[in-house]
């Protein structure tokens, strides 16, 4: 009889690259720990059907400090979190983490295998979650002024890596597009992008880029709100200019036609009117954003 595996292998991918990046920071990473064993449901006054789940129910990676405190969890969500009923588990799972404060993020196998400049999605999220708590300790230790904003993208050098601006996803491909444009090959200096939320609350971007008067290239992304301390804007805004610059690259290299500006125009008015609009960076089109 062949016992089963404790992790598949996108799980087991998952877990490397989680220990690979916590052990830097003094973390650890524990695999398949009960939900019950990591929030304090004890008393706590949540249904006693919440309470019979979370008995149930179980992390796929817990990270934990060196005094073996819970600091987040990661679940990797693979085909089967389709499903209806594991969408409801996978719902009362986040209940519960946002009803304790517990950052959960979920992920998927192109947060493990799409590289944006030297990072996967997975590791850029867990470098920016310890970025982020190093940050906000500087500032309780007065090292950072308290109305200094945290923004990943400013950082221009951070230990251990030797890029400028190391978390700054796109700035490669952005001062790309620049040369394109000084270079008269574009008409614009910089991508344009249009983000949006819907009802459920996930992000829905448009990204864009004229080459001329009359043609531009277009990109489109989405992705789910977490309940992980990044803004899903940021990370999303990235994403779309990795798309935007490959959708652009196939044009000047006559492998693809581009689109009418009539149509991009009306890919802007439909995200415009279909989601509420929460960011918009670039040429200006006279769009309004709440």
């Amino acid at each position: 009889m062949t016992l089963k595996k404790i992790l598949n292998l996108h799980e087991e991918a998952t877990h490397i690259k989680l220990k690979k990046v916590c052990e830097e920071y003094g973390t650890f990473v524990f695999p398949k720990l009960r939900v019950a064993d990591v929030l304090p449901i004890e008393n706590s006054g949540i249904s006693k059907e919440a309470y019979r789940f979370a008995l149930q129910s179980h992390f796929d990676f817990v990270v934990v400090n060196s005094n073996h405190d819970p600091l987040f969890s990661v679940e990797f969500d693979g085909p089967s979190h389709q499903s209806t009923i594991q969408k409801e588990r996978d719902c009362r799972k986040d209940k519960l983490c946002e009803q304790f404060d517990f950052p959960i993020l979920r992920i998927n196998s192109k947060h493990l295998i799409k590289k944006y400049r030297n990072f996967d999605l997975l590791t850029w999220f867990i470098e920016v979650w310890f970025l982020r708590e190093s940050f906000y300790k500087a500032q309780n230790d007065g090292l950072v002024p308290w109305d200094e904003p945290f923004d990943p993208m400013l950082f221009m050098n951070i230990t251990g890596r030797k890029e400028n601006f190391p978390m700054w996803l796109s700035v490669e491909l952005r001062a790309k597009i620049q040369h394109l444009w000084k270079s008269r090959k574009c008409m614009d200096c910089v991508p344009s992008e249009l983000i949006g939320i819907d009802k459920q609350g996930n992000y829905h971007g448009l990204s864009w880029i004229m080459i001329d008067e009359k043609k531009g290239v277009y990109t489109q992304a989405t992705m789910q709100n977490k309940n992980f301390p990044i803004v899903p804007s940021e990370i999303l805004g990235e994403i779309l200019v990795f798309q935007l610059y490959e959708e652009l690259s196939q044009v000047l290299r006559n492998k693809s036609k581009g689109y009418d500006r009539e149509f991009i125009d009306q890919m802007i008015k439909n995200n415009s009117e279909h989601y509420e609009m929460r960011l918009y960076s670039g040429i200006s089109r006279n769009i309004n954003v709440t």
